[in-house]
């Protein structure tokens, strides 16, 4: 088994790890990855682009004869995500979910220095719904938010660079709790793509995505497939709200917006019993209607593989 090397910081190196990657990200010149890619870091932070986000990646640590790694990663917008402190061992893959409920990029070590580490990452697509490698993964908070989870709070200790955070359990509210619930299912996971999605959406220009349609079906849009159709219809905004219900139930209900009073409102409801935890009902109307799990798990996968802003509109 190899032991964890934890990690001490003070609020002041988070605060200048944000502003390095905040400065980094608002540059630009991000190296994007699509496929297997290798690339050298260093002290120096590099800045990459996987699928619709951006991220910093800087080495803060070695251990050169154990062959061992310490990367941190920041995903944009980083004064509302957390910063992450991944340890990477040489020849082996580590999952990391990166602002994400699942794992959505992979990271091998290839070699090491003292000051240097070779890397390969690969994207994972979300549908895949790989759980990340949490072992080799420490969340350090932003400097003015706590997004590590509902129910926990991150106390950096220390000023040594070589220390860990302190995860600590909070008292859940009754929201938190069904909250905690539904991540462990597979509808959180699920729900978070279509989001990411539908928020991509925006970006999706009349040229992309004829080009994205005919190379996807071999045809041209027409009529309801048309870029003006299938903008009015699809949502471009999915959201969550946890309300209590009756017999000490609790509804999750994901609501989406379109251009369309018809994909407009209750898309998904989740009835989740408080004190079990238990899925006791899920509901599907609106943009959803006549959906299930797995139905939506293809449209996802068909959405993967366009791989563009239109993918929603056209899978």
């Amino acid at each position: 088994m190899v032991q964890k090397k934890h990690i001490h910081m003070s609020l002041g190196i988070i605060v200048v790890i944000v502003v390095i990657v905040a400065l980094l990200s608002l540059a630009g010149g991000a190296l994007i990855i699509n496929n297997p890619t290798q690339l050298t870091i260093t002290s120096n932070p590099s800045v990459v682009k996987i699928g619709n986000y951006q991220y910093t990646l800087y080495l803060h640590g070695v251990q050169q004869k154990a062959g061992i790694a310490y990367i941190y990663i920041g995903r944009s917008p980083v004064f509302i995500n957390p910063i992450l402190n991944v340890t990477v061992l040489l020849y082996n893959y580590t999952k990391v979910n990166a602002g994400t409920q699942y794992a959505n990029m992979e990271i091998r070590l290839d070699s090491v220095s003292n000051t240097s580490a070779i890397i390969t990452i690969t994207p994972l697509q979300g549908y895949l719904a790989a759980a990340p490698d949490s072992g080799r993964i420490v969340t350090i908070s932003a400097p003015s938010l706590n997004l590590v989870s509902p129910n926990t709070t991150t106390i950096a200790q220390g000023i040594a660079p070589t220390t860990v955070t302190t995860t600590i359990p909070q008292a859940q509210n009754p929201e938190q709790k069904i909250l905690s619930y539904l991540m462990e299912s597979e509808y959180y996971g699920l729900m978070e793509n279509y989001s990411h999605y539908y928020a991509n959406t925006v970006n999706c220009t009349g040229a992309l995505y004829n080009n994205s349609y005919f190379g996807y079906y071999h045809s041209r849009p027409a009529g309801p497939t048309s870029y003006q159709n299938a903008t009015l219809i699809t949502p471009y905004s999915l959201n969550l709200s946890i309300n209590s219900g009756a017999g000490g139930n609790y509804n999750a209900t994901y609501s989406t917006k379109s251009y369309s009073s018809v994909s407009t409102g209750l898309a998904m409801d989740v009835v989740i019993n408080f004190t079990s935890g238990k899925i006791l009902n899920v509901t599907y109307k609106g943009a959803f209607k006549d959906q299930n799990y797995s139905t939506l798990s293809e449209g996802l996968f068909g959405a993967s593989q366009i791989g563009n802003a239109c993918s929603i509109l056209i899978a």
